[in-house]
């Protein structure tokens, strides 16, 4: 539920009446993030030191994904970053791989 609410927050933040309210808040690479999947499966990858030369652009796009408040809000990308990957359908066998992947590299401003 809180992940739900917390993506909510963050697409009301990108819509102009929001934006409005919240002038100093504004995330980048969202809309370039593509196929969530793919990001889970090449991020998971990077977890388990697994560097495939085909999953570096895909896994920029992952970090790419940054919450400004109007400075670099680590807890807000995580979060954020969290909820995308949680789209992913099929996202109850993937849990822990979410999990580990927010844990070490969720608040990073890069990758």
């Amino acid at each position: 539920m809180r992940k739900s609410v917390i993506f909510l927050l963050l697409a009301m933040a990108s819509t102009p009446a929001f934006a409005k309210h919240h002038k100093h808040w504004h995330t980048d690479g969202v809309a370039a993030f593509g196929d969530n999947c793919e990001v889970l499966v090449c991020m998971t990858g990077k977890v388990q030191g697994d560097t495939q030369a085909g999953c570096q652009a895909v896994n920029q796009r992952y970090f790419n994904v940054r919450v400004f408040t109007p400075y670099y809000n680590a807890e807000a990308t995580s979060s954020l970053r969290e909820s995308l990957l949680n789209t992913c359908s099929g996202i109850v066998s993937n849990e822990q791989n979410v999990k580990a992947i927010t844990q070490e590299f969720g608040r990073l401003p890069n990758g």
